[in-house]
């Protein structure tokens, strides 16, 4: 069915996805409650705040395909379509590599946030703490992978055409230099998220994806021409890891500061 066929299956599992949580809700295990009547009207300090805190992971969806449009267009002009498609690998790997830590930032918020509200701060820290680790964990075993491996990487895409091989493991290497910070960044600007600071969350997402990255991407390579290209993902994300890690280690420190009682953590707690 062709490309036909790929729209429908992204449908397909879609739909799927959908009917298996509809089930979980009306099937009468969970704790909350699809009422028409009662749970679906909409209230409007309700619906600000889901906007509000909904409007990070928003911008970032905004970022990511601004971002793809310049890049095509700079790798266009200056690579032509083998830079291009050798790009498009680079963005492949590193979306495979995101999936688990966007996982473990999506699960650690609903912690945080609970743990926050209820004054409760070292069940904060430690579940940031064990956030960050595990994601760290992850992107450092990617970067690993990355650097040992790029040909055969590579090669999972396209092992045909040499120019295409040769540009894509430099892509892969040059691209991806900073990959073991990613993680630190994405979980710590996912905790603003978390307690109730959208602002700063959607600041930090969009150093990396947005603020920083786009004029690297149109000003580096007026001077370096496709390395420019290349050199703006590593600026990227050292830039935004390091303005995450000034943010975050000033709220850190700030936790607890107002005299509130210190919660002694328990970590087989975190699962409660």
């Amino acid at each position: 069915m062709g490309i036909r066929g790929s729209a429908l299956a992204t449908v397909i599992s879609q739909g799927v996805s959908a009917a298996w949580v509809l089930r979980y809700f009306f099937s009468g295990q969970s704790t909350l409650k699809i009422r028409k009547k009662k749970n679906l009207g909409l209230q409007k300090m309700v619906v600000g705040s889901i906007l509000a805190l909904g409007s990070a992971p928003f911008a970032l969806q905004l970022a990511a395909s601004l971002v793809n449009t310049v890049m095509n267009k700079s790798l266009g002009y200056y690579g032509g379509d083998h830079a291009i498609s050798g790009m498009g690998i680079v963005m492949s790997v590193l979306n495979l590599a995101m999936m688990p830590v966007i996982g473990i930032n999506q699960g650690v918020q609903p912690i945080i946030g609970y743990n926050y509200g209820a004054k409760k701060y070292d069940r904060v820290k430690e579940a940031l703490k064990l956030a960050i680790i595990g994601a760290t964990a992850i992107v450092c075993l990617g970067f690993v992978l990355v650097q040992v491996f790029p040909r055969q990487i590579v090669g999972l895409f396209n092992s045909s055409n040499p120019e295409l091989l040769k540009l894509g493991v430099y892509f892969l290497r040059s691209f991806l230099i900073f990959l073991p910070l990613v993680g630190f960044q994405i979980v710590s600007s996912g905790y603003f998220q978390a307690v109730g600071k959208p602002k700063q969350s959607a600041f930090l997402t969009l150093s990396r994806q947005l603020i920083l990255l786009v004029p690297a991407i149109l000003i580096l390579p007026l001077f370096f021409r496709l390395h420019g290209v290349v050199m703006a993902g590593p600026i990227a994300d050292l830039g935004s890891s390091m303005l995450t890690g000034f943010w975050i280690t000033r709220e850190i420190r700030r936790l607890g500061s107002n005299g509130q009682p210190v919660y002694v953590l328990n970590k087989a707690e975190l699962t409660d």
